[in-house]
């Protein structure tokens, strides 16, 4: 609803406050936005929608402006709503970015609940609307709307479940150089003879960090490339500078 729209107010009071009204218009709307795309699989029916919107608090950050610190007692979720952020580890060598979240994103949906510090830092990364949801009054609204509860809990593990994932492709894409890091040293450690996984491929995977699977086939994988030959347990190294390229990537990632 707009000022204009209330036939009572006069003229005169109504162009003073129309501006304040619009940004508040549009703050409201950004903030909708936003929490359309956060709240994703499930839609937010219009009162919870209403009652989400009612309670959260707007902030205009500059760039390279910090959001919230690690250790600070974290008693809000934040809501990026317009522009983007980074979440990470704020260092004297400057900052290790673990995340980048743009318009519709959480900054952090969690911490809040724990009743815990904030375990990152955040920033913008330019000029940026954020927005603060205090659990405080996110408890007032989901006992008057509980399905915001099941609006949140099914959040929250949508990003658990990304995270996941993401952790998966990572460590997925680790297996070759950790495989040739070990490959290296093994052979080292025989003196130059080949290598013999007594241990089991089960074993060896596990001590990797990937399944039997995924070892066999970057195994067949670095055979085929030219890497390796392998006979049952026993494996020839036939191309130790090829490994030991694949094994400095280790350390770079």
């Amino acid at each position: 609803m707009t000022l204009a729209a209330v036939p009572h107010l006069p003229t005169s009071v109504q162009s003073r406050f129309a501006p304040r009204s619009r940004r508040l218009l549009e703050q409201m709307d950004a903030c909708e936005r936003a929490l359309q795309r956060a709240l994703l699989p499930r839609a937010a029916g219009y009162q919870e929608m209403s009652a989400l919107v009612s309670i959260c608090v707007p902030h205009r950050f500059e760039p390279k402006q910090v959001i919230f610190s690690r250790h600070a007692q974290a008693k809000s979720l934040w809501l990026v709503g317009e522009g983007s952020a980074v979440v990470g580890l704020a260092r004297p060598s400057g900052w290790k970015v673990e995340r980048t979240v743009e318009a519709g994103g959480w900054l952090d949906s969690m911490s809040a609940w724990l009743e815990s510090d904030y375990p990152c830092d955040a920033r913008t990364v330019k000029e940026a609307t954020v927005f603060e949801l205090p659990r405080k009054a996110l408890e007032d609204v989901a006992y008057i709307h509980p399905g915001i509860l099941l609006l949140l809990l099914t959040s929250v593990s949508a990003q658990a479940r990304r995270a996941t994932e993401g952790v998966m492709e990572k460590l997925h894409q680790l297996v070759p150089s950790r495989l040739a890091s070990w490959l290296v040293t093994g052979r080292r450690q025989a003196g130059g003879e080949d290598i013999e996984i007594t241990q089991g491929k089960a074993c060896l995977a596990s001590e990797l960090g990937t399944s039997a699977e995924t070892l066999s086939r970057t195994l067949r994988r670095f055979r085929e490339e030219g890497l390796i030959e392998v006979r049952g347990p026993r494996v020839t190294i036939l191309d130790e500078v090829g490994l030991g390229k694949l094994a400095a990537a280790r350390s770079e990632q």
